[in-house]
């Protein structure tokens, strides 16, 4: 399991939890008190976009649905995606919501 850092878009954090391939972001961060922002749970309306800090290579984007909202490099879709099944335990990641 990696562990996921969510912070605000002014850098402030808002906790922490840990995540594996199995739900995605938006589930575990609820699943840990942490609500992550999310309106249509499918990757279409933007809602639940943040920017990766740090990690990046450590998710897979679209493990739940295909990207139905136009997104940067640099930034995911929380709602859809989730820790890549070969992320390392000790693997870290750090979120900022744009939407907190």
């Amino acid at each position: 399991m990696a562990k996921i850092i969510v912070k605000n878009s002014a850098g402030d954090d808002l906790g922490s939890f840990t995540a594996d391939a199995t739900q995605s972001l938006t589930t575990f961060g609820a699943e840990a008190g942490i609500l992550i922002p999310v309106a249509c749970g499918v990757g279409a309306c933007g809602i639940c976009v943040a920017d990766i800090v740090s990690g990046e290579e450590f998710l897979d984007g679209s493990a739940f649905g295909a990207e139905g909202f136009p997104i940067m490099e640099g930034q995911a879709l929380t709602c859809i995606s989730a820790v890549k099944t070969d992320a390392p335990k000790d693997a870290e990641i750090i979120l900022s919501l744009a939407n907190a």
